[in-house]
C-alpha cells in the first residue's frame, strides 16, 4: 500500500465506517492499524501515455493533511483503539513509472508504506517516510523491493506498541 498523505481507507463489513483500519498482519504483524485524517485538500494527479495510449507513468501531490495513525489490538472483527501518533503531512509527491512487468515507485516528501507479503525481508512493516524513497513493485509476484532511500523513517508499528 502506497499513500501520498492520504490513506487509502480499508473497506467490507467489519471495517469501522471512520477511522478506517488495516487489518492484522497486513500493515503491522501483530495489531490492526487504523488511521484518520483531516486536510489534504489541495491534491493532484495526471497520467501520460504514449502514441498507443498506454499510461507510462502517473504523478500525484497532495498537501496539508494531519493524520492519526491507531494501534486497534489483535482482533480484526473487534478492533479496539489504543496508542495514537499524529503526523502533520506537508506534502508529498508520487511517480509511477510502467515497466514490462514492473512499476519503478519514486516518493518524496512525507509518505507512508505499508510492505506485506512473505518476500519482505523482516515481515510485515509500515513506514512512515520523510525524504525520497524509491522502490520496484513486480507486478507479477507482488514482491516489492526498495531500491534506494533517504531523509527520515518512522517505524509507525514500533511507535504504536
Amino acid at each position: 500500500m502506497l499513500v501520498p498523505s492520504l490513506p487509502a481507507s480499508a473497506s467490507g463489513p467489519d471495517v469501522p465506517e471512520a477511522p478506517s483500519y488495516i487489518p492484522v498482519g497486513y500493515a503491522c504483524p501483530d495489531f490492526n492499524l487504523g488511521f484518520t485524517w483531516t486536510g489534504g485538500d489541495r491534491a493532484w494527479s495526471r497520467a501520460f501515455t504514449d502514441n498507443d495510449g498506454f499510461v507510462t507513468r502517473i504523478m500525484s501531490t497532495s498537501s496539508d493533511s494531519m493524520v492519526t495513525y491507531i494501534n486497534y489490538g489483535s482482533d480484526p472483527l473487534n478492533p479496539v483503539a489504543g496508542k495514537t501518533y499524529t503526523a502533520k503531512m506537508t506534502g508529498s509527491g508520487v511517480r509511477t513509472d510502467f515497466g514490462a512487468g514492473t512499476q519503478t515507485i519514486t516518493l518524496t516528501g512525507d509518505n507512508y508504506l505499508s510492505r506485506s507479503g512473505p518476500d519482505i525481508p523482516g515481515g510485515v512493516s509500515s513506514t512512515l517516510h520523510t525524504g525520497r524513497v524509491v522502490f520496484i513493485f513486480d507486478n507479477t509476484t507482488g514482491a516489492l523491493e526498495v531500491v534506494s532511500g533517504s531523509g527520515r523513517e518512522l517505524d509507525l508499528c514500533a511507535a504504536l506498541r
